[in-house]
C-alpha cells in the first residue's frame, strides 16, 4: 500500500482555512457593498420627497396668489358693469378721473406682488392706472397680453411673456382679463403686472441648504424666475434638451435625476405644475450635495471593512502558522 503523502495531508486543512477566511472576507464586503447602495438611494429617494413636497407647497402658494390677481381683475370687471360703463366712448371719459386712479390703487396696494394695475380701452391705450394720475401716456398694443384678448374673442385672460420694465429694467409679466360690452364688443382690459423679483424673493427665503434651487418656469420654457438668480437666463427660452422637456411635459408632479438644463449640474429634481396656468416649479438639490452625508458614511463604512478583512486575514495566517507547528512539533516527537 503506497505511503500518503504528509504534505497534501497537511494541505487539506489550510486550504479549508484559507476557504473560510475568503469566504467571510467576501461575505463582509459584498454585505457592506449592498448596504451602502441601499443607503445611497435611500438618500437619495429621501431628497426626492422632501423636495416633492417643497414643490407641492410652493406650486399651492404661487397658485393662490394667481388666483387672488384673478379676483381682483375680476373685481375690476363687475366694479366697471355696475357703473353702468358699457359704451366706449364713455369707457375713457368716465375712467381717467382720479378717483378711478385712487380705487385701482387701493385694490393694487392689498396684494404685494403686484406691481401696478391698470386699464386700457379698445385701442390698447393706458387710461387708469395704479401707478401715477393722469394715467401715463402708454399703449400696450403690440404686447402679448393684450393682443391676444383683442385677436380672439373667446379668450377671457392670459398670462404673459416676461419683459423688462423700461423705467427700471426689473423683470415683470402681465396678467389681462377681457373687458367686453353686453353686445360682445372688447371695450378694454384690465392687467395686473406682476414683478418676478417677488417670487425670488420668496424662494431666497426658503432654507434650503446649500447647492439648492427653485425656479418657476413656463410651459413655453422661458425661465421666470430662480434662486439662486439666474439673470442672463430670465426671459430667455432654456436651451432645448431631453431633460427640459421631461420637465415641461410632466404630468402633475414629477421627479428626474440628471443634469439641469438651467446649470448642467447634476441635480435631484422636483416638478410641479399648477393646476389652470401654464407654469411649472422645479425645485433641485445637487446630487452631491444630496450625497454628501451618504458618502462619508460609506468612506467610514469602507474604512471598517478594510479593518475586519485584515483581521480576518490577521486571523487567517496565524491560524496557519500555528497549525504548522503544532506539525512541526508533532513531526518532531515522532523522530
Amino acid at each position: 500500500m503506497p505511503a500518503s503523502n504528509p504534505w497534501r495531508v497537511r494541505a487539506r486543512p489550510s486550504f479549508w482555512r484559507a476557504l473560510v477566511g475568503a469566504t467571510l472576507g467576501l461575505a463582509v464586503a459584498v454585505g457592506a457593498a449592498t448596504y451602502v447602495a441601499r443607503q445611497r438611494e435611500v438618500v437619495l429617494r429621501d431628497a426626492e420627497r422632501e423636495l416633492q413636497n417643497l414643490g407641492l407647497v410652493l406650486a399651492n402658494w404661487v397658485e393662490a396668489g394667481f388666483r387672488s390677481i384673478e379676483q381682483l381683475e375680476v373685481g375690476v370687471l363687475d366694479w366697471i358693469h355696475a357703473e353702468g360703463i358699457d359704451e366706449p366712448g364713455d369707457f375713457t371719459a368716465r375712467l381717467s378721473s382720479r378717483d378711478v386712479h385712487e380705487a385701482l390703487r387701493a385694490r393694487a396696494a392689498a396684494l404685494p406682488r403686484v406691481r401696478r394695475l391698470f386699464v386700457t380701452n379698445a385701442e390698447g391705450r393706458t387710461v387708469a392706472s395704479s401707478s401715477s394720475w393722469p394715467p401715463p401716456n402708454f399703449t400696450s398694443a403690440g404686447r402679448d397680453f393684450f393682443d391676444a384678448l383683442r385677436g380672439d374673442a373667446r379668450r377671457d385672460g392670459v398670462l404673459s411673456a416676461p419683459s423688462q420694465s423700461l423705467v427700471d429694467r426689473r423683470w415683470t409679466i402681465y396678467v389681462s382679463r377681457r373687458i367686453t360690452a353686453p353686445d360682445g364688443r372688447l371695450l378694454g382690459t384690465v392687467v395686473a403686472a406682476i414683478d418676478l423679483g417677488y417670487f425670488e424673493d420668496l424662494f431666497a427665503g426658503l432654507a434650503l441648504g446649500p447647492q439648492s434651487a427653485v425656479g418657476l418656469i413656463q410651459r413655453d420654457g422661458e425661465l421666470l424666475a430662480h434662486h439662486p438668480r439666474l439673470e442672463r437666463a430670465i426671459g430667455v427660452p432654456i436651451a432645448k434638451s431631453t431633460l427640459l422637456e421631461r420637465i415641461l411635459s410632466a404630468p402633475k408632479d414629477n421627479v428626474l435625476r440628471g443634469p439641469s438644463p438651467l446649470d448642467g449640474v447634476d441635480r435631484v429634481q422636483a416638478v410641479r405644475s399648477l393646476d389652470g396656468y401654464p407654469l411649472v416649479i422645479l425645485a433641485t438639490r445637487a446630487t452631491d450635495g444630496v450625497l454628501a452625508p451618504w458618502w462619508r458614511e460609506a468612506q467610514g463604512i469602507a474604512l471598517a471593512v478594510l479593518l475586519v478583512e485584515g483581521l480576518i486575514l490577521g486571523i487567517a495566517l496565524l491560524t496557519d502558522r500555528m497549525a504548522r507547528q503544532r506539525t512541526a512539533l508533532h513531526r518532531l516527537a515522532l523522530e
